[in-house]
């Protein structure tokens, strides 16, 4: 893991043994182990010509990209341990590439009760537009613009389960840092973001212990989820430093709410948060709401395509000093396609508009199986009009583009 302070791999150190550690009281028993993975090349190509200095002027953009995933269970099904290495060869861009553990963890099962150990990720919400309480990983931003690849997180998680109910515990004990494009990469403010000037306000920097918790349950048809996190930020503030931008990790607590109503065709999907602990001249705790609907047409035109309508609305009063966003007051609309062939294929077309300032932005992804080991991925993000007065946009309006992968499963 890379940006790792002293401490904090002293963290991860201690409770990768501690994991490593459940191991051998298993090595006689005969359990599975599976092995899969996939090895891809990726074109990104973008609409126009870099708008800042030291950016590389090919708008061409090539890279190797290797997944794994090792799992092994034991032969009574009570203790599963997984490991997913990560790595990416950027031709252009030193910062993007990198490596990382996804996962190396161990789980132990038992009747009410899982307890993890080690690397891992989790995912918490249910919106389309924007993740607003999936706070646990740290944002791989170098991977795509949109935040949803997120980096390993080192992590002690105690889950219990009672019917239609779950709750978990969390204890975070080392912080990643957030990945940022290099001088040389696009997708960056005028000046490169960087992470060697980090800044934390907690005197623990990487080492901070933090902690998060999550209830979700289901009542009837509707599923309800309340998480409360703790901790050094996720999302950083960017300042200047007197040399460069820097990013600026504050301590904050944060609690959420996520609802997801299912009627028939129709999904009814909310996300909220209060947060607080962000410094800066105007600081205070602010809010930030995601709220929509997803109706899925089954068969259209005489076919055996569904095509789920989306449409959502963000809300966010955050003050001028906490991070950015471009979620203040926003309308997303979106339709997914699901082609329902034997390639698996799928598309999901969205467009974020900015209801104050003007800005649209504009997303795409689809994907379809070629053949049995081979898969076409497809993924483009557009700045179609940037606002005047959106400062966050306007930074990035040069910076379209569509990218192209190619992914054979091993």
């Amino acid at each position: 893991m890379l940006g790792q302070g002293r401490k904090a791999q002293t963290k991860l150190l201690l409770l990768l043994t501690v994991a490593a550690g459940i191991a051998p009281a298993y090595a006689g028993d005969a359990g599975t182990l599976t092995m899969r993975g996939s090895l891809g090349a990726e074109i990104r190509a973008f609409t126009m010509r870099p708008a800042y200095a030291l950016q590389d002027s090919d708008p061409v953009q090539g890279s190797i990209i290797a997944n794994a995933k090792l799992s092994w269970t034991s032969a009574n099904n009570d203790v599963v341990i997984d490991v997913a290495p990560f790595l990416r060869l950027d031709d252009t861009d030193d910062e993007r590439t990198h490596g990382d553990l996804r996962e190396a963890a161990v789980t132990v099962y038992s009747d009410h009760l899982d307890l993890r150990l080690g690397i891992s990720k989790v995912y918490w919400g249910v919106t389309e537009s924007r993740k607003l309480v999936d706070i646990v990983n740290q944002t791989d931003l170098v991977e795509e613009p949109e935040g949803d690849e997120k980096l390993g997180q080192p992590m002690v998680m105690l889950r219990g389960h009672v019917a239609d109910f779950e709750a978990a515990a969390l204890v975070l004990p080392a912080f990643r840092p957030r990945t940022f494009p290099g001088s040389e990469g696009r997708l960056r403010p005028a000046l490169a973001i960087d992470e060697d000037r980090a800044q934390y306000e907690s005197g623990e920097r990487t080492g901070r212990v933090d902690v998060a918790g999550r209830l979700k349950g289901r009542i009837d048809d509707i599923d309800i989820g309340l998480s409360y996190f703790s901790g050094t930020s996720r999302e950083p503030r960017i300042v200047f430093d007197g040399t460069t931008l820097a990013p600026v990790y504050d301590v904050i607590d944060q609690a959420g709410l996520d609802v997801q109503a299912t009627l028939d065709r129709t999904l009814l999907k909310l996300e909220a948060i209060t947060r607080d602990g962000h410094r800066g001249s105007d600081a205070r705790r602010f809010s930030a709401v995601v709220a929509g609907v997803e109706h899925t047409i089954s068969q259209i035109f005489e076919t055996a395509w569904d095509l789920g309508l989306i449409l959502e609305f963000n809300w966010d009063d955050r003050p001028s000093s906490a991070p950015p966003t471009i979620y203040d007051k926003d309308f997303f609309v979106g339709a997914r396609f699901a082609f329902n062939d034997d390639g698996d294929s799928s598309a999901l077309l969205g467009a974020l508009i900015d209801a104050e300032k003007g800005s649209v932005y504009a997303t795409i992804e689809a994907s379809t199986r070629l053949y049995e080991s081979l898969r076409i991925e497809i993924e483009g993000s557009f700045i179609l009009h940037a606002g005047d007065r959106d400062s966050v946009l306007r930074q990035y309006r040069d910076d379209s583009f569509l990218s192209v992968r190619l992914i054979h499963f091993l």
